[in-house]
């Protein structure tokens, strides 16, 4: 899989259509998405031709849970800690601080104040060691 070095173009990406190819370009797949999306709903098939044909008219909760993904992989680039191979492993494992959870699927269900936390802690802790 090809990994990008960050969420290039992220800052003009305007429409829920741009934002989902800039995090698609990053290494997150339509699977990654429709985990994150969870209580605001999207199938495979929706999330592809979001990102690939038209977006919805009215994207308000998909809107908030792609802006929540994008949030959590600038905190983890910004760091310094993680490079793209890291982060998207990171948005994608399960961690003792969220329960055995996953993130995106935590942020599907509208966490993103707990994944938040637990990144940073994370962070922090793998600061400590180097």
């Amino acid at each position: 899989m090809a990994v990008g070095g960050g969420l290039n173009g992220w800052r003009d990406a305007s429409t829920l259509q741009q934002r989902l190819r800039v995090l698609h370009a990053f290494g997150l797949d339509d699977c990654d998405f429709v985990s994150a999306l969870g209580e605001a709903g999207a199938t495979m098939r929706s999330v592809r031709r979001w990102r690939t044909e038209v977006a919805p008219m009215r994207p308000g909760r998909q809107w908030q849970a792609i802006d929540d993904v994008g949030a959590l992989v600038r905190v983890l680039l910004g760091s310094g800690v993680y490079d793209a191979a890291g982060a998207l492993a990171w948005v994608r494992s399960r961690h003792d601080d969220l329960g055995q959870e996953r993130p995106l699927d935590l942020l599907g269900s509208g966490r993103f104040a707990d994944v938040r936390a637990a990144a940073l802690s994370d962070i922090s802790a793998r600061q400590a060691e180097a």
